[in-house]
């Protein structure tokens, strides 16, 4: 089974595991929540909260692993092209760890004083690092990807899934710049099992003999 197949399997678990503590455990710290509610939950720092951010961290390292192992399958004369998908991706991964750590390490102490302005504005910027600067270079990672991928029918699904992803991805920018909570709500999960698909619809693709 070729590696990329592994990591596609391995990103599916680690992002579905990761939706399932955004709705358990990181929601009730998250802008969804009333102010004081979500920093006196944050300040008893609850491990469904250091948990939820851990498992995102590797997210993001298990999508660069995905998209360096993908590399070789891509159109050689696109590979120039196709190793950018590598770095776009690297750095946002490396945005995402950063915030994710300050999510976890920092943003429970600035909540034992309360909603103050300055657990606020970090909150934002935190939010809107991953969100806008993050997901905006992991879905033009993505869509390069797509563009750098063969024209063969067999990967007609993985370039319909990875369209979308980019697509998606990229309204959860737009919603990290609008900062409403329900934006985020909307497109995060959008995003992820799109994401989920297109490395599903990859994995099927090369372990098929006939694969173009």
């Amino acid at each position: 089974m070729p590696i990329v197949v592994r990591l596609a399997w391995l990103n599916v678990v680690l992002h579905g595991l990761g939706l399932v503590f955004a709705a358990v455990a990181l929601g009730p710290g998250s802008p969804l929540a009333p102010a004081a509610e979500r920093t006196a939950y944050l300040a008893a720092r609850p491990w469904g909260w250091s948990l939820g951010w851990t498992t995102w961290m590797l997210c993001a390292l298990a999508l660069v692993a995905f998209l360096a192992a993908l590399v070789p399958h891509l159109e050689p004369a696109k590979r120039e092209a196709a190793a950018l998908t590598v770095v776009l991706s690297a750095a946002g991964a490396a945005v995402d760890l950063l915030c994710d750590t300050l999510f976890i390490v920092l943003l429970p102490v600035l909540a034992r004083d309360g909603p103050t302005p300055l657990f606020l504005a970090f909150e934002r910027a935190l939010g809107a690092g991953g969100a806008v600067v993050a997901n905006g270079l992991y879905s033009l990672s993505v869509l390069l990807a797509v563009w750098c991928s063969p024209r063969g029918a067999a990967w007609r699904w993985a370039r319909v899934f990875g369209i979308v992803t980019g697509l998606a991805g990229l309204s959860l920018v737009a919603a990290g710049f609008t900062g409403v909570p329900w934006h985020l709500v909307a497109t995060t999960p959008l995003t992820i099992v799109a994401f989920m698909c297109w490395t599903l619809a990859v994995a099927r693709t090369l372990s098929s003999p006939a694969r173009g």
